[in-house]
């Protein structure tokens, strides 16, 4: 019975990943920008999607980099799904080095992170610190 309640809680958590995307949800842009000024731009905005919606992982890297280049003071709104869209896909072209970087980035940004983003970004981080480090090197201490 304890199996069941835990496979349909992390069904459950996984779905609401899935829907959630990198991160910024239309329902989440909407209230946002009825509460106040739109924070962004409608170029940032589309920027981002269109990198969001990249299937090809070069391709969607070259794109979140160039967003993250072309507007850097856009909006933590945009810029911390873009952060984390990064790290992940780098992750899955097990580029370590840029994983380490961008989790980095994503961590300086302290409480301005929901916690589960902070500890998703610490998670892959510490992974990928596993698979760079070399004990034998001469840099290792």
């Amino acid at each position: 019975m304890r199996r069941k309640w835990i496979l349909a809680a992390a069904t459950v958590t996984v779905v609401l990943l899935a829907i959630g995307g990198f991160g910024v949800s239309a329902w989440a842009l909407s209230q946002q920008g009825e509460q106040e000024k739109q924070p962004y731009t409608r170029a940032e905005y589309n920027a981002y999607i269109d990198a969001a919606k990249e299937t090809n992982p070069q391709k969607k890297i070259q794109l979140f980099e160039d967003f993250l280049s072309k507007y850097p003071d856009v909006s933590l709104l945009l810029k911390l799904p873009a952060i984390r869209g990064l790290y992940q896909t780098y992750n899955g072209l097990k580029n370590y080095a840029k994983v380490i970087e961008y989790a980095d980035q994503m961590l300086s940004n302290g409480e301005k992170v929901d916690v589960g983003t902070r500890l998703e970004a610490a998670y892959y981080r510490t992974l990928s610190f596993n698979y760079v480090f070399n004990a034998k090197a001469a840099d290792a201490n």
